[in-house]
């Protein structure tokens, strides 16, 4: 008897060390993503006007987007991003007799401030994300040719996006879709809007 307690004393004696020499696991309400990461991208955008109440719309044209994105990341799942996009966008009326009454191009230029709801699936090394939110665009410059309707210089709207990150790279999809007026209300022009597609490409700290 006298034994089998030396023997039991022994291996918790052993076990309690081997407890105290074990590596501690750090518990974190970011699970196994960083807290705050940041990215570059660029890519190309189509966008198209939109006039809800005469049925009609234009054709997109190929643009550019760059810019920089600041993302924190609360457990694995869950993030808050934003960020400043520099975006080209054009695009053209597809038929010369229109409601203009004249050949429609449009190109516009401005800075994109998204504020996006992130859900992601996966860890540090790759995920996928989906992610919705609002954005606001600030027009650098507009241009629709042989009219002059002057475009608001503030834009709002609505976007969903999803996205693939693999190590540092990353590519992205998102749509968005314009809630106010496209021109501004001194311009008599129809109701519009400018709703965009771009897909984007990027490196991720």
């Amino acid at each position: 008897m006298k034994k089998v307690i030396l023997s039991l004393a022994c291996i918790m004696a052993f076990s309690f060390a081997g407890a105290q020499n074990a590596p501690k696991l750090k518990s974190s309400a970011f699970g196994n993503i960083k807290p705050f990461e940041m990215s570059v991208s660029a890519g190309y955008n189509g966008s198209s006007i939109t006039f809800p109440k005469a049925s009609l719309f234009t054709n997109g044209q190929t643009g550019l987007t760059a810019g920089l994105t600041a993302q924190y990341n609360y457990k694995s799942f869950f993030a808050i991003r934003t960020g400043a996009l520099f975006e080209m966008k054009k695009c053209a009326y597809p038929d010369q007799t229109n409601l203009f009454n004249s050949s429609l191009t449009y190109r516009q230029t401005d800075i994109d401030v998204p504020l996006s709801l992130i859900f992601q699936c996966g860890n540090q090394s790759s995920r996928v994300y989906l992610g919705l939110g609002a954005d606001a665009r600030f027009l650098l410059d507009s241009d629709l040719e042989t009219l002059d309707y002057k475009t608001n210089n503030v834009q709002y709207g609505m976007h969903v996006l999803f996205g693939f990150k693999f190590s540092n790279f990353f590519m992205e999809e998102c749509v968005g879709y314009q809630m106010n007026d496209l021109f501004h209300k001194d311009a008599a022009a129809p109701e519009s809007a400018l709703n965009t597609f771009s897909f984007k490409v990027g490196w991720m700290f």
